[in-house]
């Protein structure tokens, strides 16, 4: 079924057919950019000033605004909205009503679901899910794992095979 994909109509940038759907309600507007072999699907929504380059790929229901870039192999989808000056790249992947915002950056091979909240100076390479809040300095990082209503904040540090869950808070002022 062939949908509603929009470019021209809300300004925004793409660098040649392929990085926008012509299936779904995806669309690209403002002064956002996607260009490379990055791609653009869904209902997937890109505005702003954001960027998708490289092998980015944003699909499903997410949304890319503000100075948000997505890059090298970064993937967004379902319901993840990215912004402010987050970056998401390596092979940083995020989905299921995610926000990442603020100045925070998902790289390597982190993975960041189910409800997580990644903003301010945050720096993720680890996994993040179910109802987690990272934010300030903190760092998740290596083969961390950090799961279940946790808060990590100030510049508090993650790392190794360290796997934290529960209802608990990890700060270091």
């Amino acid at each position: 079924m062939l949908g509603i994909c929009y470019s021209s109509d809300l300004d925004g940038y793409i660098e040649y057919e392929g990085n926008l759907s012509q299936e779904g309600d995806c669309w690209i507007g403002g002064n956002a950019q996607v260009y490379d072999n990055a791609q653009v699907y869904g209902n997937a929504h890109i505005f702003g000033e954001a960027q998708i380059y490289d092998e980015g790929k944003v699909c499903g229901n997410a949304r890319v605004f503000g100075n948000a870039q997505i890059f090298d192999h970064g993937r967004l989808s379902d319901n993840v909205k990215v912004y402010e000056n987050a970056h998401i790249f390596g092979k940083g992947w995020a989905c299921d009503n995610v926000h990442i915002f603020g100045n925070a950056q998902v790289y390597g091979n982190a993975r960041i679901y189910n409800h997580a909240h990644i903003f301010d100076n945050a720096k993720i390479f680890g996994w993040a899910c179910d109802n987690v809040h990272i934010f300030g300095n903190a760092q998740v990082y290596g083969n961390a794992q950090v799961y279940g209503n946790v808060l990590v904040y100030g510049v508090a540090k993650v790392s190794g095979h360290a796997c934290v869950t529960g209802i608990l808070k990890l700060i270091r002022k």
